[in-house]
């Protein structure tokens, strides 16, 4: 026991050296030691405004950026130095573009801010007129050429309600029967978001020609050896058809000579006008008559 009394006597003397030298450093106004490992902040995002008319986006500067980050619908981040705007000019195809923004830390004390929030850039196009309209006679139809990323069309008669025609690049015409001439045209539709309506096209003319009234009152002199009808208003002559023959006699005026007809017994003729094919189209056929030559 005596020999402990020496050991525990240090342990003490010891104990309270190291009390002293802790009330020391706490007394000091240096900071404690966190092994030298600096703190770094994690910069804000900006906020992002789109200027429509001059076509620029800007932000708010953030307090320690060292520069930005411009990305455009999620491709490759563009280094914008320290500028805190970026020209939207170059981008002109049609389109609703996707922005955002980081703003660039020091790799020391800050870190770079988290992507901001999208704004969105829409670059609109109104869509060209529909050209090459075309009127097939035959067929009473109006076509034209497709127009690029038009969704449809509208197709309007002397200037009445526009009839939407789908999507369609051709138009009936075979229900315009008045007698008259048609002024038509054609805009192109857009979705409204990114392509707009075209214009209206440049006008196409569809004339519906009267038709003349059949040839009646057909009549056969057998002493003579003529046919006679009564003449046609407006018409410009007249097709003599026998026996449903090919081809058919053309004369100008309400007669036609028989006298040529040998060699059967009975005839079956029809006439019909003929129309100037500017102001009035054919007749249909007349009713037949019957032409037996005596024996």
């Amino acid at each position: 026991m005596k020999k402990l009394k020496p050991l525990l006597l240090l342990l003490a003397v010891v104990s309270a050296a190291l009390t002293l030298a802790a009330c020391s450093c706490s007394g000091g106004s240096n900071p404690p030691d966190n092994g030298g490992t600096p703190t770094s902040s994690a910069l804000s995002a900006p906020t992002l405004n789109v200027d429509e008319g001059e076509k620029l986006l800007t932000w708010n500067a953030v307090p320690n950026a060292s520069g930005y980050f411009v990305q455009v619908d999620n491709g490759t981040p563009i280094d914008n130095g320290t500028s805190t705007s970026y020209s939207l000019a170059p981008l002109t195809a049609p389109a609703a573009y996707s922005l955002k923004v980081m703003a660039k830390g020091d790799g020391t004390n800050y870190t770079d801010s988290a992507w901001s929030a999208d704004k969105t850039y829409t670059v609109t196009q109104k869509l060209a007129a529909p050209d090459n309209l075309q009127i097939d006679l035959q067929e009473k139809i109006l076509t034209w050429d497709a127009v690029s990323n038009a969704s449809g069309y509208s197709v309007q008669v002397d200037n009445g309600t526009p009839t939407d025609n789908g999507a369609l690049t051709s138009f009936p015409l075979a229900s315009l029967t008045a007698p008259a001439v048609y002024s038509i045209k054609v805009m192109a539709k857009g979705d409204n978001l990114i392509y707009f309506d075209s214009v209206w096209s440049v006008t196409e003319t569809y004339t519906v020609m009267p038709e003349l009234d059949a040839p009646a009152n057909l009549q056969i002199d057998t002493q003579e050896k003529t046919l006679t009808w009564d003449a046609v208003d407006n018409a410009s002559g007249y097709s003599v058809q026998v026996n449903d023959g090919t081809p058919s006699h053309d004369v100008t005026d309400a007669s036609f000579s028989l006298a040529d007809l040998t060699g059967l017994i009975t005839y079956s003729i029809t006439v019909k006008a003929y129309g100037d094919g500017t102001n009035y189209t054919d007749s249909p056929w007349s009713d037949t008559e019957t032409y037996e030559i005596p024996e």
